[in-house]
């Protein structure tokens, strides 16, 4: 049994990954005259334009130095004020909103700055690195365990408000939804009993 959740677990991280590169994301020309493919045709890109794109093809635009991507970024202060604001009301039913995929976006800020921090020969920005990995790990860390645990009291209570669940990241609506259905089996097949949708 345990084997059949780890490979359902396993899809859902394949089809998070495959997602996430398709998530659209803005972006800013910074070239004059480009051309890129998306969707059904080639679309020229003017300097200065704006553009919504997936984010493997912004990526690929930003690595080359065409385009700066100008999506809403994660940096330390917004961090700082979603993890007081999540531990000050973590006993009522209620989230912060986290966009899109949050929790990956936060992943991939980790992973840029420890490949700026392995590049740097300067001491004091050394400094600074190790400080941000640091503080970026230990908020992903805290905000799961946070909102994850708020999650499983929503499922678990006879109710919980509509509106909290839209405001979850991507990552943690899959995760809601999952074990929402995960609940739903346990009650009505494994016990026999059926006390109707897990949460209302």
């Amino acid at each position: 049994m345990n084997g059949l959740l780890e490979l359902v677990g396993l899809l859902a991280g394949s089809f998070v990954s495959r997602d996430y590169e398709e998530e659209p994301v803005k972006i800013t020309v910074t070239v004059q005259g480009i051309t890129v493919f998306i969707e059904d045709g080639f679309v020229e890109l003017a300097k200065g334009s704006e553009h919504i794109v997936p984010r493997w093809v912004a990526r690929e635009l930003a690595a080359k130095g065409y385009a700066t991507i100008t999506e809403d970024g994660i940096d330390k202060e917004r961090l700082a004020k979603l993890l007081f604001l999540e531990d000050r009301y973590k006993s009522q039913p209620r989230f912060e909103e986290l966009k899109g995929y949050f929790y990956r976006r936060l992943g991939e800020k980790i992973k840029e700055t420890l490949e700026e921090h392995g590049k740097s020969r300067d001491l004091r920005r050394l400094e600074e690195l190790s400080e941000s990995v640091k503080m970026y790990r230990d908020a992903l860390v805290s905000l799961t365990r946070l909102r994850a645990k708020k999650i499983v009291g929503f499922l678990t209570a006879p109710g919980y408000p509509a509106e909290a669940v839209n405001n979850l990241s991507l990552e943690e609506k899959i995760f809601f939804n999952s074990l929402r259905t995960l609940l739903d089996t346990y009650f009505k097949v494994i016990i026999g009993v059926d006390v109707g949708e897990p949460g209302k």
